[in-house]
Parts: C-alpha cells; structure tokens; sequence
C-alpha cells in the first residue's frame, strides 16, 4: 500500500482496508425482457446493505458497474432510483448500462431509501455524519467502505467478468466514483456525473455540499486534485454541465488537469446544470464500451 493510501485510508476512518466477510442473501428476482433484476441484502459485521444487481438475458460472462445513486435531498429514494424503479428517467443509469450488456449493481448508501429513518430525512444524515465524526471517521468512510463491500460480492459470482470492473454515479454518486476509484484497486474505470470539484472552489462560491464531502484533513493532501496519483493507470469519463452552480467550473478543470498526469481522463461539457442528460450518457456508454472493448 502507498503512503499515499495509507494516508487517504487514515483520514477517512478506519475499516477500509479490514473488512469483514460479506454474506449475500436472495430476496427476490423479477424477470423483464431483456434482463433480470435480483434484490439481495449484503451483510458485513452489523452493517446490512440492501442492493439490486441488474443480469443481462442470456448473457456470458460480462463486465460489471456499481451503479451509485445521487443525493438530492431524496432521503426516500436511493438504489431504487438507477434501478429505473422510481424518479428522474435521467437517472435510471443502473437501467441504461444493463440494456448495454453490464452487471450493474446498486445498493442504498446509509441514510437513504431503506437505510434511512424516514422520521428525520436530512437529520438522519447529519446524525449520520456527526456520529462517524465523533467515532474518528467520516460519512464518506461509510460510502467508500459500502462501495468496497459491493466489489467484494461481485468479484464472488461466476458471471462477473472480475477484471472488467467500472464505477458510475451522478451528483453525490458522481463523487463517490472518486472516492472508490482511489479506494479499491479492483475498480480500473469510472463515469461521474456532476460529481468531481475542488473543496476549495466551493469554499470560495459559498456552495454547501453534502457532509460526507468534507473529509477531516483533506485539504493538508491537496484538496481533491492531491488524490490523483490514486488514480493511477486508471480510465475516468466525467460529464460536467456549464452551468452546474454546485460545481464552479474552475475546480472540476483543475481536478482534470491534475487526473491527467495519472489518467486517462476525458472532460465532457453540455450546456446545462446539474444534471445527467441522454446525450452525456451516451458519451458514457461510448467510453465505457471502449475500455471494455474485448468482452
């Protein structure tokens, strides 16, 4: 390991690189034209982590994609929502990349759709996150340590393609793209959907961000371009809109540039907000395609 590592895995908490053994239970299976959807809850220690994982028809062996959900203060919603289940079509990307030929796998991050206590909504999380500081951690340990859980069940079934791992999210999910890419060496490419900033640019535009962003001494590495030697030998696509107040254009380019040295990294810019359009998918699933080529 790194030191580099070391110190990205010290800074968000303990666990990442300790795991527990993760069980798998089958709970139900629908069966639609094209794939199936199964809906299985992961157990780890005392952590639980429901989850769907869409199959391809008839398929061979494939590449598989953790699908993370986004956040948009839809504490109702989480794994649900990439499913094509519930919410905004242009965020059903779980559904988009299995019709493409991936495993795709999405789960609930803590705090969210059966994972949050439905009585407090945003409270939930800011319990969520002020309990992972107190204990010597972050709220994003949480997400990155779920993210790992989920590679580690894929990587357990035969028609995973186990070298052929990717990782997609928008928003909120855009931002744990990068955070399990610099985590798990067992993931080679992402796609981040309005997702990847600099802590520093929404400091200076007054932009508050969801909690789990702000990871204790982050900033003493570099802010979030000094984690891009994590990257290295990696593929990262991410689609920004020009006017995505959430994420000042300035920071998402100098993330780019400092990804670069490491990555291959490819900047795709629409004329829009925060958002994840047909046409930025389909660049997606272009770059995705590309990567994956030879399956």
């Amino acid at each position: 390991m790194s030191e580099l590592l070391q110190q990205f895995f010290h800074l968000l908490g303990d666990g990442l690189s300790d795991r527990d053994h993760v069980r798998s239970v089958l709970i139900e299976e629908v069966i639609f034209p094209t794939y199936r959807r199964e809906k299985l809850l992961l157990t780890a220690g005392t952590r639980f982590i429901p989850m769907y994982v869409l199959v391809p028809r008839n398929s061979k062996k494939c590449p598989a994609i953790l699908a993370h959900h986004q956040h948009n203060g839809e504490y109702q919603f989480g794994k649900s929502e990439p499913a094509g289940i519930v919410g905004n079509s242009n965020m059903r990307y779980a559904h988009f990349f299995v019709e493409q030929g991936f495993i795709v796998a999405t789960w609930d991050a803590i705090g969210f759709e059966e994972r949050n206590n439905s009585l407090f909504g945003k409270a939930h999380e800011q319990f969520l996150g002020t309990k992972a500081l107190v204990e010597g951690a972050c709220l994003q340990r949480d997400y990155t340590l779920d993210a790992m859980y989920v590679v580690d069940y894929l990587v357990s079934r035969d028609d995973v393609q186990t070298d052929c791992l990717a990782t997609v999210g928008h928003s909120l999910g855009g931002q744990n793209v990068l955070f399990t890419l610099c985590a798990d060496q067992r993931v080679r490419v992402g796609v981040s959907s309005c997702g990847i900033g600099t802590i520093q640019s929404f400091i200076e535009d007054n932009v508050q961000h969801n909690i789990a962003w702000y990871v204790p001494g982050l900033l003493k590495l570099g802010d979030i371009p000094g984690l891009a030697p994590l990257l290295e030998g990696k593929s990262l696509f991410l689609s920004q809109g020009l006017r995505d107040r959430l994420f000042p254009i300035r920071g998402v380019r100098e993330f780019v540039h400092a990804a670069k040295k490491y990555a291959q990294v490819e900047l795709y810019l629409f004329d829009g907000g925060h958002d994840f359009p047909e046409e930025a998918r389909a660049e997606a699933s272009r770059f995705l395609s590309e990567r994956f080529a030879d399956f």
